[in-house]
């Protein structure tokens, strides 16, 4: 069974919107889903606004606990995607083992489809996932989108 880790700051807003996203989009296949936080110093569970959002797409996550990044979660995944590049280096500073298995999401995206990080028009393509947090329900809105999008033009290739 493949093992994804899906990892932001706080494990409230990003990650566990794109771990309820992912979980949903591959329920039938032999795929184990879980989110951390590089930044969570206690659990709490995920953003109200998030929960909501989720809920309007018919994802339940009101369960979801934010959990933080840690070798074991590290060590089991078989692939690491950030929400940010910031994430991203984080990780891959933090565990020796996650160099060649860590990836933002859009990245990763780009990398299955075989596109460079330039648009037509020569644009570098932004790689990180919008935070909402602390903003309204519509920056919420999305980002849910922007994680889904991003997740269903890979999701195929897990």
């Amino acid at each position: 069974m493949k093992k994804i880790l899906l990892v932001c700051t706080g494990n409230t807003c990003r990650s566990s919107m794109a771990e309820g996203l992912l979980k949903y989009m591959v329920e039938d296949r032999q795929l184990q889903v879980k989110s951390a936080g590089t930044g969570v110093f206690y659990t709490e569970p995920a953003n109200a606004n998030a929960v909501t959002v989720m809920k309007e797409m018919g994802i339940d996550i009101k369960s979801h606990i934010s959990q933080p990044l840690d070798q074991i979660l590290v060590q089991e995944a078989d692939l690491i995607l950030t929400m940010t590049r910031t994430h991203k280096e984080n990780v891959r500073q933090s565990f020796a083992n996650a160099d060649e298995k860590t990836y933002t999401l859009k990245e990763y995206m780009l990398k299955l489809q075989d596109l460079k990080l330039y648009g037509d028009q020569k644009e570098i393509i932004d790689l990180d996932i919008t935070d909402p947090y602390g903003q309204d329900i519509e920056k919420y809105r999305e980002t849910a989108i922007e994680i889904k999008n991003v997740l269903e033009k890979i999701f195929n290739k897990l």
